[in-house]
């Protein structure tokens, strides 16, 4: 199945994430520590990773394995959100 090159090559956990480390730094904390906030914004310029980190937090919220913070990229629904098809993250 062909894939557009950004989201074939996405960074799947925040330690991944470029540029961004107060950002990937707090909202790991927040899930290690399991105080998810019931709303996020990400804001900023194009390219700066909001999409990325939205996603990955998506994931994290969700996976059931978590590890340090970072979605575990085993359990079932990480898998259903590498492959797509998972309906919950799109």
């Amino acid at each position: 199945m062909y894939q557009v090159l950004y989201r074939k090559w996405r960074p799947r956990t925040f330690s991944d994430v470029v540029g961004q480390p107060q950002v990937t730094k707090t909202l790991q904390n927040e899930l290690t520590a399991g105080r998810i906030a019931h709303a996020y914004l990400f804001t900023g310029c194009r390219g700066t990773g909001k999409t990325t980190c939205a996603k990955i937090l998506a994931n994290a919220v969700n996976c059931l394995n978590l590890q340090n913070g970072n979605p575990c990229g085993e359990c079932e629904i990480c898998r259903g959100v590498r492959d797509g098809s998972m309906m919950d993250i799109v």
